[in-house]
């Protein structure tokens, strides 16, 4: 698999070698040159990443960092080409000028300096360098035909209710919405926060603003709170054992009082330190927010299936020992909103948040809503909004190009976890389904999902693998054959050859790896499918006994 993968590139370090001639050349021809664009490149490439002290991840994330230090090596490579015409003149025209000079007149110069082959010989030779990374590189790196990063969005912004506000995490999930609303004009009444901005006083100066169709948020804290020098930027937890020892303070401290207190900058939660800073303290790390079930349930608040699951509170715990500027106007935002405009989140503004909030989320498609719920089991199992993500998923959602086998979709790691994050919706609602007893809504669900996002065009891997119990329990044997058969195959296949190779911490062969093939027998043995578990096991172990051998 990772032999055929269009990703994989042989350009037999030939770039590489050019720009190393290309530097021992201009070192010997022109040392103070070379002091200049070596400088260059140590300074802006080695010398950024001892300044940075970057993990291993970031000379590849964060590349256009050291721009600069490709600049001086692509100087080298141009120097490269000029050493091989030098050394061509030098060692090869040079001669045969010589020869054809010598019978023709012995008394005629010995080379020819205006000579034009030496020049043109060493372009034709460090041409074959990028015509291989054009001819290697393009597969992988071409765009056309690929839509999914706008789609996701797309489909994104339209699982949010009407006026809704969008928590996202960074930029990769963020610019994409933007530019469906700023100019493609779509769901411009979504107001979308980065969380990573929201510490900002520009941006929460921006989101007390209109903007479009998108209404001011629902702050009760002014700039006064927010600004820079407020000792309500960071709120210390300051534990004081009164409050947790107090049966009226079981769930957690008031949200709505405590942000009241923070609004009438009460100098109980104040304390000095270092004689003349001021900060904020909270004295628990709890929140609590009550709520009237019977009247969210008639407000709609709740989903018809998740009714069971309507809560007399919400507690938002805190992840850390401080409350950031970002986190206090969230909370505020949620204290004083009162369920009239929708909070929702993408899955890395959850990730974002140093306030608990998972047990309280509902999914409705790709965004998470705020719901006056509880969740028990919210590490384990996400709860759906099933009549909303059905007509989503069935009805409105774009998946332009998936279905194209042409269109090579693995080439960042974004559009990888976006299409991936697709799949798993499908899953988790057909799974929603099924057990709420509409099993036909449910196949309906998982026959769309291998046909809008099938294994020609996006492989079947590991992260797909809950897919085949499930099409097991929906009577699809045979698709859950066809699926179960790539997976695995795959996963044998790639477990020696990373072995070989030595990349044990490589997710197709480490503990995710592990992990899909424990739940895809698992799930074989609980459906008594054990002809099936049988062979899937064999092959896996076989594969295992393979790689320990190499």
């Amino acid at each position: 698999m990772f032999r055929e993968n269009p990703g994989r590139n042989n350009f037999f370090l030939l770039p590489l070698i050019l720009g190393l001639i290309g530097l021992i050349f201009q070192l010997q021809i022109d040392p103070k040159r070379f002091s200049i664009v070596g400088i260059l490149f140590v300074m802006t490439g080695i010398a950024i990443i001892v300044y940075l002290n970057s993990w291993a991840q970031e000379p590849r994330e964060r590349d256009y960092a050291y721009v600069g230090s490709y600049y001086a090596f692509a100087i080298w490579i141009g120097f490269g080409a000029m050493a091989i015409g030098y050394l061509l003149k030098q060692y090869v025209f040079g001669g045969v000028e010589k020869a054809a000079t010598d019978s023709a007149n012995p008394n005629a110069s010995t080379s020819n300096e205006n000579s034009p082959l030496p020049a043109l010989a060493a372009f034709v030779i460090a041409l074959v360098v990028p015509f291989i990374m054009a001819k290697e590189g393009w597969d992988d790196h071409d765009r056309s035909g690929r839509y999914f990063q706008m789609e996701g969005a797309r489909n994104l912004l339209a699982s949010c209710p009407e006026n809704a506000i969008l928590v996202s995490g960074g930029d990769n999930d963020t610019f994409p919405l933007w530019y469906l609303q700023e100019v493609e004009n779509f769901r411009t009444d979504v107001r979308v926060i980065v969380y990573t901005y929201f510490n900002t006083d520009w941006n929460l100066e921006q989101m007390s603003r209109q903007n479009y169709k998108s209404a001011p948020f629902p702050f009760t804290l002014t700039e006064d709170h927010w600004a820079p020098g407020s000792p309500f930027n960071t709120i210390y937890y300051q534990e004081k054992p009164i409050f947790a020892n107090d049966p009226r303070f079981a769930n957690g401290l008031s949200l709505k009082e405590y942000i009241k207190l923070v609004r009438d900058k009460n100098q109980g939660i104040q304390m000095t330190v270092n004689s003349n800073t001021t900060i904020a303290t909270i004295p628990m790390n709890k929140l609590w927010l009550p709520q009237n079930p019977e009247e969210n349930i008639a407000r709609g608040l709740i989903p018809d299936n998740l009714t069971a699951y309507a809560a007399n509170g919400l507690t938002f715990t805190m992840k850390d020992q401080v409350i950031k500027r970002a986190d206090l106007m969230l909370l505020d935002m949620i204290s004083n909103n009162n369920w009239e405009r929708p909070i929702c989140f993408t899955r890395a503004g959850i990730a974002s948040l140093d306030i608990e909030i998972r047990p309280h989320l509902v999914q409705e498609g790709l965004a998470y809503r705020l719901a006056p719920i509880n969740n028990p089991n919210y590490n384990v199992v996400n709860l759906f909004n099933n009549d909303r993500a059905y007509d989503l998923v069935m009805n409105t959602f774009s998946f332009k190009g998936l279905d194209d086998p042409g269109v090579y979709h693995n080439t960042e790691d974004y559009v990888n976890r976006t299409i991936s994050e697709h799949r798993t919706l499908f899953i988790r609602l057909a799974q929603s389904l099924n057990q709420e007893g509409r099993t036909e809504e449910a196949r309906e669900v998982m026959l769309r999902c291998l046909e809008v996002i099938p294994d020609e065009s996006i492989f079947y891997d590991h992260q797909f693998v809950e897919a085949v119990g499930l099409l097991y329990q929906l009577g699809e044997d045979e698709l859950a054959k066809e699926v179960g058969d790539k997976i695995v195959g795959r996963i044998c296949e790639n477990i020696p050859y990373l072995a070989e190779q030595q990349m044990y911490d490589h997710q197709w062969f480490g503990y995710p790896t592990q992990t899909a093939m424990r739940i895809l027998l698992n799930n074989l043995q609980r459906l008594n499918k054990t002809e099936v578990l049988n062979e899937y096991n064999a092959k896996y172990q076989e594969a295992i006994t393979l790689a320990n051998s190499l």
